[in-house]
């Protein structure tokens, strides 16, 4: 799963989760190279997969494409969302956005957003794109912190 939240002084401004990310990868590399998704799994986990270089092999090249396929449905999205948006306060300066979980662990991943993400025309200014020092622990934290404000509310 992606979760995506613009937030603006730590307040939400949207967010949304989409299914499509690291399963939906391995899913879709198994059925284009004739493997499971688990074995696809494994290696994406296990090996140094470059998202900037070009693949050695048909598996290596079947993950950047489907990697960029993914990045690119994640902008679709987010440009939607700001259209939906009631109130999209101005932001004075250039945002920064944070990557983090495993979808973002392959190295080269923050530069293949940060590509993605100046072809598309995003709809914000961009000071640059940070991928968190822990992507897994990050996105672990995050959630704690949600459910922790959200336990507070009732």
């Amino acid at each position: 799963m992606v979760n995506v939240c613009l937030s603006y002084m730590s307040v939400p401004i949207f967010s949304f989760s989409l299914t499509k990310a690291g399963d939906w990868i391995d899913q879709q590399v198994a059925m284009a190279v004739g493997d499971t998704a688990t074995r696809i799994c494994i290696f994406k986990e296990e090996s140094l997969l470059d998202l900037t270089k070009d693949g050695q092999d048909k598996t290596e090249k079947a993950l950047s494409i489907y990697y960029g396929y993914l990045i690119e449905y994640v902008m679709e999205n987010i440009k939607m969302e700001f259209e939906k948006a009631q109130q999209v306060p101005h932001f004075d300066k250039p945002i920064a956005i944070a990557l983090a979980g495993g979808t973002a662990l392959p190295s080269g991943f923050a530069e293949r957003f940060t590509d993605i993400l100046h072809q598309t025309g995003f709809p914000l200014p961009i000071k640059g794109v940070k991928l968190a020092s822990q992507p897994l622990r990050s996105a672990v934290l995050g959630a704690l912190a949600a459910a922790i404000a959200d336990e507070a509310k009732r």
